[in-house]
């Protein structure tokens, strides 16, 4: 989880290099995503490339269950304060 798009795409870019998961096991949600789309991605993918507001929009929506999030790895922890939506998250979890 980063807290933008940019953000996203240079984490996507780190982990393809060192951990060898597969890009076909991958996919990136957010705001942007179709909700129908995210619902179909969240059931078929391993590791998702999100931010904070789409997937605590899919914890709100149902659409994600937190039951099925074993490791959330938080990208500027530092911004996890108040109602920002990286500490929502972490609430659903």
């Amino acid at each position: 989880m980063a807290p933008t798009k940019p953000l996203v795409n240079q984490q996507i870019s780190a982990c393809y290099k060192i951990t060898g998961i597969p890009k076909s096991s991958t996919v990136i949600l957010t705001g942007s995503t179709h909700a129908q789309v995210c619902k179909q991605q969240w059931k078929s993918k391993r590791v998702f490339y999100v931010t904070p507001q789409s997937i605590e929009n899919d914890l709100q929506n149902g659409i994600c269950l937190s039951s099925e999030i074993v490791l959330l790895v938080v990208d500027e922890a530092h911004r996890a304060t108040g109602h920002y939506s990286y500490t929502e998250v972490v609430r659903y979890l």
